[in-house]
C-alpha cells in the first residue's frame, strides 16, 4: 500500500470532530432549555464535525489514489528464529 497522504491532517480531523461533537451536545442542551445561543453553538459544532468528516474522506481518498510504491513500506525482513526445546 501507500503511506498516509498527510500525517498532520488526521490530528486536526480528530480534534475538529471531537470539539464539534462537544459543541453539538452543548448546543442541543442549550436549545432544550430555551436559550437562543444554543442555535449558534449547535451550528458551530455541526460545521466543525462536518469539516472533520470531509478532512477524513479527503485524506483517505488521496492515500488510496496515490501511486503504488515499489518498495514495501514498514516491512522489516528478518530471518526466521528457531526455538530449541
Amino acid at each position: 500500500g501507500s503511506p498516509l497522504y498527510s500525517h498532520s491532517a488526521p490530528v486536526w480531523q480528530w480534534f475538529a470532530s471531537n470539539i464539534g461533537l462537544a459543541c453539538m451536545c452543548v448546543g442541543f442542551g442549550l436549545r432544550a432549555i430555551g436559550m437562543t445561543a444554543g442555535t449558534a453553538v449547535l451550528a458551530t459544532g455541526g460545521a466543525l464535525s462536518a469539516a472533520g468528516a470531509y478532512t477524513f474522506a479527503y485524506v483517505i481518498w488521496r492515500t488510496m489514489d496515490a501511486p503504488i510504491s515499489r518498495q514495501p513500506v514498514g516491512v522489516v525482513l528478518q530471518r526466521p528464529v528457531r526455538v530449541e526445546r
